[in-house]
């Protein structure tokens, strides 16, 4: 549940570095690129795209985090 919830930070980086958040300032993260992507500079299929991303890698650890707590119980 942390990784899932770290990867959709959001409001952090708003809200501290409003005028900062670049990838040169650091305090980027992909959620808020996506909202700089699609509703700043209105590139909404790239946006999208991003999104989609994002459902990728958060299904990808998701997995990895039950195949990695859920024990195997042999003849169940």
């Amino acid at each position: 549940m942390s990784t899932i919830g770290g990867l959709q930070i959001f409001s952090e980086a708003q809200v501290l570095v409003p005028t900062g958040a670049t990838p040169q300032g650091g305090a980027m993260t992909i959620v808020y690129y996506l909202y700089q992507t699609a509703f700043t500079q209105h590139q909404f299929g790239y946006g999208s795209a991003i999104a989609w991303g994002l459902v990728v890698v958060i299904m990808f650890f998701s997995l990895l985090n039950w195949f990695i707590t859920t024990k195997r119980v042999k003849g169940a």
